[in-house]
């Protein structure tokens, strides 16, 4: 499964992008912001868990859940900024500055075990898990982004 985003979704990849991007401040996005990277928005995932739970011969076997397009950081921040109707700086936390603050911030532990998959392209092939159950609807990354920013609005406080 890709990196999962929405409402509700509080983790290494959300906690600095969102909130800051309707702050104004720069957007952080992990690693590389010119890689593709599969990110899937949590309604896809729980669709794509419960499409699997409904056929028993394909519990226990290993599926890849996809969502939406892959898309670079770049690119989803720029979807962002459609949305806020501005624009906001970028930022990436590299390699080394995640090495740096990983022993002191405990949501950068989380971001450095992952770092791999932020460097290079990390794209999800869902191939499998819709020939299995004839899934391929997804929320388009503008909707599932509109979404999310109206939750971060609403719920969350940067620090609480």
């Amino acid at each position: 499964m890709g990196d999962f985003y929405g409402p509700n979704v509080v983790n290494g990849f959300t906690e600095q992008l969102f909130p800051n991007a309707l702050a104004g401040k720069a957007a952080s996005w992990i690693g590389d912001l010119d890689k593709k990277h599969s990110l899937i928005y949590i309604d896809d995932a729980a669709e794509g868990l419960v499409s699997v739970g409904q056929y028993p011969e394909l519990i226990g076997k290993v599926w890849h859940l996809e969502g939406a397009e892959a898309l670079t950081g770049r690119e989803f921040i720029t979807m962002i900024n459609k949305q806020l109707h501005q624009e906001t700086k970028v930022k990436s936390l590299t390699k080394r500055t995640i090495i740096v603050l990983s022993p002191i911030v405990p949501i950068v532990r989380e971001i450095k075990e992952l770092l791999g998959q932020w460097e290079k392209p990390f794209v999800i092939d869902g191939t499998r898990l819709k020939e299995a159950t004839g899934r391929s609807a997804y929320t388009p990354h503008e909707e599932a982004i509109q979404e999310t920013l109206e939750w971060f609005k609403k719920h969350f406080r940067k620090g609480k």
